[in-house]
């Protein structure tokens, strides 16, 4: 963490999208291997959020049933190398305290050694004080997780997690702490008035983490407002907060993103709801996966190669409109336009004005050796291939030896993956 802002290992700022699964009391059939695979392999998630319900059945009830759904979902993450977070799913932690304390501290002493295992203590305070019931509790489960981790926590602020503003005024003492923020886009209050409650949680200095938000009103269910979804996604882009959609499930609601009877993987597009496909799109091109083919039966739905006026065009450095440029904001935002002018473009909403450099930035062709080649996925050496360390970061080399390379500097010393992402 530097600042308000999550960053690699590299020191890089960075942002992780993704999806997080539903209730695990009710929607447990989701919680499997095979979920977490195909989430990572065809929707090109960087993050999954084990949602673990405690009261209504959940892990107060059944706590070896429930801590076992998040184990295997955990497992599977870190199996596929993408990040998870352990989400405590409660409205009452606050009374759960004990209960927390045990369950955090066995969590954090089998999965803290590992990176990409993240912390949600505290899902979504309702009513509750900051300073006089939510802060105390964050501290007592943030110490516990401290003897074992210094990896991310992410604490749940007032009412529902959108009070940040209130949190950032009188923020838990520590390292490597983010703070939730949650919306529902068609939601009449998680609009401008939400927005602008993010802008100055941010100008005091807090990192922020959306480990939950809907294309729907704030029940889960509802019209779509894919409209707002999209300006909430634009603000998370341009100040890197990272994002898991809500929900994994194939529940009947407008907010699943499965429709009802819908298999553990290898979904088509007759398995997603309107929600599921618009989220899946936005992720994957977020992720810059590229052209890509979806099954729905008798017909195909091809994802294009270049941005539209309203979407990022950093990772595809084309506009799909000839008459636009690719203009960069800073280093997480482009946009197409037919013009730009350096400096802070006073037409933007208050919370993006933030001054564009408007370089215009043209599409790359292939990747030197040992530069980064996510982008291109090609390298300009056809003896070379396109190798995959992680999520983030990708070389060409002639050759490449599954986990950590005592080649690579000390700093850097985390495991390839080895995938070949492409090659000339």
């Amino acid at each position: 963490m530097q600042g308000n802002t999550i960053v690699n290992q590299y020191g890089e700022p960075t942002r992780l999208r993704g999806m997080s699964f539903f209730w695990s009391q009710w929607q447990g059939h989701y919680w499997t291997a095979d979920t977490v695979r195909w989430l990572r392999d065809d929707w090109h998630v960087s993050v999954v959020r084990a949602a673990m319900g405690v009261e209504l059945g959940g892990y107060l009830a059944n706590p070896s049933v429930e801590k076992a759904k998040v184990e295997a979902i955990v497992d599977s993450a870190i199996d596929v190398g993408i990040y998870v977070i352990i989400d405590w799913h409660d409205h009452h932690a606050d009374e759960h305290s004990a209960e927390a304390d045990v369950f955090f501290a066995e969590m954090a002493q089998k999965y803290g050694h590992f990176p990409n295992v993240l912390f949600e203590p505290f899902n979504e305070p309702i009513g509750q004080s900051w300073q006089g019931l939510i802060k105390p509790y964050h501290e007592k489960i943030v110490s516990t997780i401290r003897l074992h981790t210094n990896n991310i926590i992410v604490l749940g602020t007032p009412f529902y997690s959108q009070y940040v503003d209130e949190a950032s005024l009188n923020p838990v003492s520590g390292v490597n702490l983010a703070y939730t923020i949650h919306f529902y886009a068609a939601a009449a209050g998680h609009r401008a008035q939400l927005r602008s409650r993010v802008a100055t949680a941010l100008s005091n200095g807090i990192a922020l983490f959306a480990t939950e938000w809907g294309t729907c009103q704030e029940t889960g269910n509802g019209n779509l407002d894919l409209v707002d979804a999209q300006t909430w996604l634009d603000l998370f882009a341009a100040h890197h907060i990272s994002d898991a959609n809500w929900a994994v499930s194939d529940k009947d609601e407008s907010c699943s993103a499965l429709r009802p009877g819908a298999a553990t993987s290898s979904w088509t597009s007759a398995d997603l709801t309107t929600s599921g496909m618009w989220v899946r799109s936005s992720i994957r091109a977020d992720a810059n996966a590229g052209p890509e083919t979806t099954r729905t039966g008798t017909t195909t739905i091809v994802a294009q190669t270049c941005s539209d006026a309203s979407s990022n065009c950093m990772t595809t450095s084309c506009c799909t409109d000839p008459s636009m440029s690719c203009y960069e904001k800073n280093q997480w935002w482009g946009s197409c336009k037919a013009s730009c002018i350096q400096g802070v473009d006073p037409n933007e909403a208050v919370e993006f004005q933030t001054p564009w450099t408007c370089a215009v930035l043209q599409q790359q062709t292939c990747s030197e050796a040992y530069g980064s080649c996510m982008t291109t996925r090609c390298c300009t050496d056809p003896s070379l291939s396109c190798y995959e360390k992680d999520q983030w970061w990708g070389t060409c080399k002639d050759s490449c030896i599954q986990g950590v390379d005592p080649n690579d500097p000390v700093e850097f010393q985390t495991p390839w993956t080895c995938s070949v992402l492409g090659q000339r």
